[in-house]
């Protein structure tokens, strides 16, 4: 369904991409959205699904990044955040919609309120902390698992220890250096044992069973 066209931005969810649509479409562009049931269901991993693409010809793709890019910046330049009443929550002024409960701004949208603005800062600086905390956890968990794996279940801890190191992707900046250097030692621990556990599969096979 997608041969020939290309993806021209990613959007958190259906809505948001399908309002990008109807700007693009106003300017005489015809867009395509991509994958979006399934993420906007589960908007909660947006980020693991890949997000809702907008695509276009290839042709008109450029001047469809042109007029996005123009647009976000005209909204940054001249028109605050605003918030949503029913979330409570601030959505950049880049959204016609609310990205918690996708109701549009004309529906639920409001000014800030006054202290909300250094309440939210103070709530960003507690959730950085405690996922930088997180973050370094889940790396000490990978790497204990991806040794204790040589030994002790060969194979299932260190696809338990891949999928914690997976989980951290993007989050090298909220490392210490000692705990960087313990993911890469474990991600070096975990793909080595599976190469030899597939080897060892693929040459010697699974033991068999006789009565």
């Amino acid at each position: 369904m997608n041969s020939g066209l290309t993806e021209i931005t990613t959007c958190a969810s259906e809505v948001n991409a399908n309002h990008l649509k109807a700007v693009l479409a106003a300017e005489g562009i015809e867009a395509f959205v991509a994958g979006g049931r399934a993420e906007t269901m589960m908007s909660y991993v947006g980020v693991a699904l890949g997000g809702v693409n907008l695509l276009t010809r290839p042709a008109q793709a450029e001047a469809a990044r042109e007029i996005i890019s123009g647009r976000q910046h005209s909204n940054d330049a001249t028109q605050p955040d605003w918030y949503c009443r029913d979330c409570k929550v601030a959505v950049d002024c880049g959204f016609e919609c609310c990205w918690s409960c996708e109701q549009s701004r004309g529906l639920v949208g409001g000014e800030i309120p006054p202290g909300e603005i250094d309440s939210d800062e103070e709530a960003l600086g507690e959730i950085a902390e405690v996922d930088a905390a997180d973050i370094e956890a889940r790396v000490t968990r990978a790497y204990r698992a991806a040794l204790f794996g040589i030994g002790l279940f060969p194979g299932f801890l260190h696809l338990y220890s891949s999928y914690l190191l997976n989980s951290v992707i993007g989050h090298f900046h909220a490392m210490s250096l000692p705990t960087v250097r313990r993911w890469y030692a474990a991600m070096i621990v975990n793909i080595a044992m599976i190469f030899v556990i597939h080897y060892v599969l693929l040459y010697y096979g699974l033991p068999a069973f006789t009565d």
